[in-house]
């Protein structure tokens, strides 16, 4: 018998923070690698790690395979806050991955139905 949680992490905080990004997508990894139903929502500055980065640095490119690992582990449910979008000029398309856009009124409500919700 399986006792399945819904876990959502919610990443809020601007690309090139050094090693706290990648902490929590490996979080994420482990968390969904325990058959565990998680999801990923990118809100507020963390829309921006979303963007395909032209910079060849080691950080950029290591962030980038994390982010493609999310599908290998199942992740499938990515969700990105389009107000949070809109309001750094952005749109959904040429992001790295294939977010479900949500308006603020979606997000209260993928928010309530978790188990738990992680910052991070």
């Amino acid at each position: 018998m399986t006792n399945r949680k819904r876990i959502l992490f919610v990443i809020g905080r601007t690309p090139g923070r050094g090693a706290i990004n990648r902490e929590v997508i490996d979080a994420v990894l482990v968390i969904a690698a325990f058959d565990q139903d998680v999801g990923v929502l990118f809100t507020g500055d963390g829309v921006l790690q979303l963007l395909r980065s032209t910079r060849a640095s080691e950080d950029a490119r290591d962030h980038a395979k994390a982010l493609d690992a999310l599908a290998m582990y199942d992740v499938t449910r990515i969700y990105v806050d389009a107000a949070s979008l809109a309001a750094r000029g952005l749109t959904s398309t040429g992001l790295a991955l294939s977010p479900e856009l949500l308006d603020p009124r979606d997000v209260a409500t993928l928010i309530a139905t978790h188990d738990a919700v992680i910052p991070g």
